[in-house]
């Protein structure tokens, strides 16, 4: 049965590729790969989450067997051209003008996605994407890591506060004991609570800066009313 997933990775595909983005679709590279074990991540499986659909341009798989990943895609996609030394975590592919596809290795943060994902139908074939205490804990890791240059950090810093507005301030909106057992997985169990409260903490001060702003838009709306009526 199609999921909410389906169509919102879907609807990025078209609206990327309307948009100039998104030469190769993520079912293009999940049907490459076939049966290896991979798992869709980064702008496509974003708006899955927070429902705000955006253009992107490269497709991010995390694989689980790099060198017969890598053979897939060369024979699927023998135009493109890998680059040379990208990263110890990644293989990149561009197509002479863009880089269209990353290959992330199971090391670091990328090991997440590969033990906690969610099934969606994208193009007619069903993908693993990344569930969203995965995203959410990845971009909350990824945005304060020393690894990562300034505007790395800062788009991640705004996927996080995409991710945490995109569900209500609710006591059941966060699956805490999921993304305390994903910390434990990256940081083990001594560093996992320190961790978890400190994104509970961000969770709760971005949503609470949201409400206070959504207030202001919404008071000063009225007051131009009041303007404009006399």
């Amino acid at each position: 049965m199609p999921n909410l997933y389906d169509s919102l990775i879907e609807t990025t595909e078209q609206f990327s590729k309307a948009n100039g983005g998104a030469p190769i679709s993520p079912s293009s590279v999940s049907k490459a790969l076939g049966n290896l074990k991979h798992v869709l991540i980064g702008g496509f499986a974003l708006p899955a989450h927070t429902g705000k659909v955006r253009a992107t341009m490269d497709v991010d798989m995390v694989v689980d067997d790099v060198s017969k990943a890598e053979a897939a895609i060369a024979k699927t996609f023998p135009k493109l051209t890998k680059l040379a030394n990208p990263g110890e975590d990644v293989t990149r592919y561009s197509d002479g003008e863009h880089e269209v596809i990353d290959l992330l290795h199971p090391i670091g943060i990328f090991k997440i996605p590969l033990a906690f994902n969610v099934k969606a139908t994208v193009g007619g074939r069903i993908m693993n994407v990344v569930s969203f205490e995965a995203m959410l804990v990845g971009k909350f890791l990824s945005s304060g890591s020393p690894h990562r240059d300034q505007e790395g950090i800062q788009r991640d810093q705004m996927d996080l506060t995409a991710l945490i507005n995109s569900r209500p301030l609710t006591k059941n909106s966060f699956n805490w004991k999921k993304i305390d057992k994903i910390f434990r997985t990256m940081v083990g169990d001594q560093l996992s609570y320190g961790q978890t409260m400190e994104l509970m903490r961000l969770v709760t001060k971005t949503q609470n800066d949201k409400k206070a702003f959504d207030k202001r838009i919404a008071e000063a709306r009225i007051r131009g009313k009041k303007i404009v009526t006399g």
